[in-house]
């Protein structure tokens, strides 16, 4: 394996008089490839990066050696600025990217750099509001929906029962008009509603009543 990790045996593109198609290396010496062409028996010797480049996006150290493919975004050095553009056309080392005003030109590797990613956005923070308290403290069954149902909220934990699953244990928080019941490990929560005549909106567990304490 060579310092820019292409080894034999691979597939990459290698750039000829044709444009650049595919072949698969045979021989390493240095940043030279000797490069068997696809579906032929020609054989050729290809530099490393101008000629040969690995397939798929590529790595920092591709990056750093100059190598862009085509559509990538990127800043172009523009009248002694950084501008945003795009590569439409390349050439061996060479680069055609759009400019601002609708125009484009030629740009070697020292003129362009990648356009940097912005971070991901922070994910929304979950509301947080009040455990669940004497309002809802006690036993609570199904009225309609999934028969067989029972909740019991204690000391802000809601323990549910059904038929056919597992008793399970969660978090219970009131937030207005919402019970958020939160199950550590699990990205979603369950978000249930307090009808005005008392009624929990529970999903498809049905509308739930309270049964006691």
């Amino acid at each position: 394996m060579s310092s820019n990790g292409i080894k034999i045996g691979d597939t990459v593109d290698i750039n000829t008089a044709f444009g650049w198609v595919e072949g698969r290396v045979v021989a390493i010496n240095g940043n030279n490839y000797k490069v068997l062409v696809s579906q032929s028996d020609v054989q050729v010797w290809k530099t490393y990066p101008s000629e040969v480049r690995r397939k798929g996006p590529p790595t920092a150290y591709d990056r750093a050696n100059g190598v862009y493919q085509l559509h990538d975004k990127v800043q172009v050095l523009f009248e002694g600025r950084w501008v945003n553009s795009e590569i439409i056309t390349i050439l061996g080392m060479e680069y055609q990217v759009t400019l601002p005003g609708n125009r484009v030109a030629w740009a070697n590797p020292q003129q362009l750099r990648p356009l940097a990613t912005p971070p991901p956005a922070p994910a929304a923070a979950k509301p947080r509001g009040a455990p669940c308290g004497s309002k809802l403290e006690g036993r609570w069954g199904a009225t309609i929906g999934v028969g067989g149902v029972s909740v019991e909220f204690r000391s802000g934990k809601a323990i549910m029962e059904a038929p056919l699953t597992d008793r399970d244990t969660v978090d219970c928080s009131i937030v207005g008009d919402k019970i958020i019941l939160t199950k550590p490990g699990e990205s979603e929560d369950l978000v249930w509603s307090l009808n005005d005549d008392g009624t929990i909106e529970a999903g498809i567990f049905g509308e739930l009543r309270k049964k006691g304490k």
